[in-house]
């Protein structure tokens, strides 16, 4: 942000929980600086968390900073991200515009979007499901999230050795394991590429999930 001063405020009051405080602050500043895409950016993540956790909000906002930005692709990617966690799924809009822009996407954006695809057809359609994570791979080989879905679908299929072929090579792209003990204020809990990378490309995955699919290359 450019106002480092309140950028710190920001923080200090999202690491006491007083978000409605941090929020209002943020509120005021992007309408006097709409320019500042790091103030979006805050503004967007701190909608995500606890306790407000309002994802519908949080599309407004991203919706918002699209006008002002719309040289960042991934606010769209968002924007799908949280009408999933909103409503539990995409709408038949939403899916349609997203295929409308894989094509123009660039690689990363474009891995994202069809992972979020590949969500959608998880229980409506399997060879979609299957095509749409294929695709992620394609375009974003060095992410984590598609090999562990694409793996664990294989396995349920009785595909076990390129099941675990796949989730051993998503494991191995793995940037960062959170121990369990990790102290909670030594997160930006507003850093955009944090929430991306744990929501999305998953090379940001918790300890736990890690050695539960640790265990899963363990089993016959």
């Amino acid at each position: 942000m450019k106002d480092g001063e309140l950028k710190r405020k920001i923080t200090a009051l999202v690491n006491e929980e007083k978000l409605e405080k941090a929020e209002a602050l943020l509120i005021y500043y992007v309408h006097k600086n709409p320019d500042d895409l790091e103030g979006w950016n805050r503004l967007i993540m701190l909608e995500t968390l606890a306790p407000i956790e309002d994802y519908e909000q949080a599309a407004e906002y991203t919706k918002e900073a699209l006008t002002h930005h719309n040289d960042q692709p991934i606010y769209f990617v968002l924007i799908l991200l949280f009408a999933r966690l909103h409503r539990g799924e995409l709408d038949y809009v939403l899916v349609e515009q997203a295929k409308g822009a894989l094509n123009k996407a660039d690689p990363k954006i474009a891995s994202m979007i069809s992972l979020l695809l590949a969500n959608y057809y998880r229980s409506r359609d399997s060879l979609q499901y299957e095509a749409f994570l294929k695709k992620s791979i394609e375009d974003g080989p060095y992410f984590v999230g598609n090999y562990l879905e694409l793996g664990e679908y294989y396995l349920a299929k009785g595909q076990r050795e390129l099941g675990k072929e796949l989730i051993r090579k998503g494991l191995g792209q793995v940037q960062l394991i959170y121990k369990t003990e990790d102290d909670d204020e030594e997160l930006d809990w507003l850093d955009i590429d944090r929430y991306v990378n744990e929501m999305l490309t998953r090379v940001f995955i918790m300890e736990d999930i890690y050695n539960d699919f640790e265990e899963l290359l363990q089993q016959e």
